[in-house]
């Protein structure tokens, strides 16, 4: 039996003056567990070349979580409800948007390179409406885990590997996982076959139950899945992300992910009247 529905190539969509890949949504709206929006990014880029805390990017969110992971590079996050971090390679900026935020981020390349993933995560209603919320977390806080035989590592980002748990705040059952695969290594991976799944390949190619996955392809599980078998055709990222099913009606609207078009537009207004704060640069 095939383990992907479909398997999707990244589109390059712009970003101020660079390109980020766009893998999710496309010409749709495509959920996977909670999750609706994936960008990976991979810029070369000086620091001075890079966008300054200036407030020109700065931009608000509605009824989601956004989760920004680096694999390389250094970002700071800056919100109109004071929340202040930065984090480096492996860690997380993760920020609950709740009934509405604005947030602005700047980063630090490494060796001029920023490499990474932002995901969306939807909220239930009941999420919307909530105060915002905000975490950085460090690349050491999150599990690691050697899998396989030849040093191949598991980074639970979301949810739970094993005995190992994130403390990144969900409201179900999700995961995320950052499979750090060496050349050569297979593993098994298993999951629960109520679940909706995705596996992303930010570099490298493998092999998953016999299907081929090449950089920046994005496959959807069949329903059902209960393992993963994997072999990495060459050192691999690969992130594996997915959950139960989101039972609520979904409506997109730019920034805004809602329950109903009605919603989207009150976010809008809200917005216009500065109902989500602003934000005070004096604190950088």
């Amino acid at each position: 039996m095939k383990l992907f529905e479909s398997i999707i190539s990244s589109v390059s969509h712009a970003m101020g003056p660079f390109s980020v890949n766009r893998v999710m949504p496309q010409q749709e709206i495509t959920p996977v567990g909670t999750f609706v929006f994936l960008d990976h990014f991979d810029i070369s880029a000086t620091p001075e070349q890079l966008p300054k805390p200036d407030g020109k990017l700065a931009h608000p969110h509605r009824g989601i979580a956004t989760l920004t992971y680096l694999l390389k590079g250094e970002v700071t996050h800056l919100d109109s409800y004071g929340h202040k971090g930065t984090v480096d390679s492996g860690g997380v900026q993760w920020m609950n948007a709740g009934n509405g935020i604005v947030h602005d981020e700047w980063a630090k390349p490494i060796d001029n390179k920023l490499i990474g993933l932002q995901f969306w995560l939807n909220l239930n209603a009941k999420g919307k409406a909530e105060i915002p919320e905000y975490k950085a977390v460090s690349s050491e806080q999150l599990p690691l885990v050697n899998i396989g035989k030849m040093g191949s590592t598991l980074k639970v980002i979301i949810g739970k590997y094993e005995n190992n748990s994130s403390d990144i705040p969900v409201e179900s059952r999700q995961l995320l996982f950052n499979l750090s695969l060496k050349s050569g290594d297979e593993i098994q991976l298993p999951l629960n076959g109520s679940d909706q799944y995705a596996a992303f390949l930010a570099s490298g190619l493998i092999e998953a139950d016999g299907e081929t996955l090449n950089l920046l392809q994005q496959g959807f599980l069949k329903k059902g899945v209960k393992k993963i078998s994997i072999i990495a055709k060459e050192n691999s990222e690969l992130f594996v992300f997915g959950g139960e099913k989101y039972q609520e009606p979904i409506v997109s609207g730019g920034p805004f992910v809602m329950n109903s078009e009605q919603e989207v537009a009150i976010a809008y207004k809200d917005y216009q009247l500065g109902k989500y704060r602003t934000i005070d640069y004096r604190t950088i």
